[in-house]
């Protein structure tokens, strides 16, 4: 038996042509997507791990290298206290955190505690605030473009300074 001769018309071509760049079009196109996709996880990861160093929400305490500092959930100032140093080497270092079990003296509010460092701290609050705002909302961000990485997005605003 024999086959049937196929013939290469014009057309035939042209649609044989067209069938194969979808093909490739489509297979480049799902790649670009999936390393898109990719990319917008790592970034809502970052996010989060930046949003996490920021927000004061968890961590009630801390030191900025002058006191210790406790604050409320709303971040403002509830007790403070200087470090006790000790000599270690040459060089002087505090003690224990008073959160920890260090014998500092917490002074309630912001009674006694310089205007300078209390403005600092104020405005150090309201930085916090606005990068734990700010990462959170690129993390939503993110995370919606991770969903969906076909849709157009706006470019990044920049993030709050110090």
């Amino acid at each position: 038996m024999k086959l049937p001769r196929v013939r290469f018309t014009v057309r035939r071509m042209l649609f044989g042509v067209a069938v194969v760049a979808v093909a490739i079009g489509g297979t480049l196109n799902v790649y670009r997507l999936v390393r898109l996709r990719d990319e917008y996880r790592r970034q809502v990861e970052n996010h989060a791990k930046e949003m996490e160093i920021w927000d004061l929400s968890e961590s009630t305490s801390f030191y900025d290298g002058q006191y210790y500092y406790e604050l409320d959930s709303n971040g403002n100032i509830l007790r403070w206290c200087l470090p006790l140093k000790r000599i270690v080497g040459m060089r002087e270092v505090p003690v224990e955190p008073p959160w920890i079990g260090g014998t500092n003296t917490w002074i309630e509010g912001t009674k006694g505690l310089p205007e300078e460092y209390r403005q600092e701290m104020i405005h150090r609050v309201l930085v916090y605030r606005a990068k734990t705002v700010y990462h959170t909302a690129m993390g939503k961000k993110y995370q919606r473009l991770a969903a969906y990485p076909w849709l157009p997005y706006e470019p990044d605003p920049p993030e709050p300074d110090m």
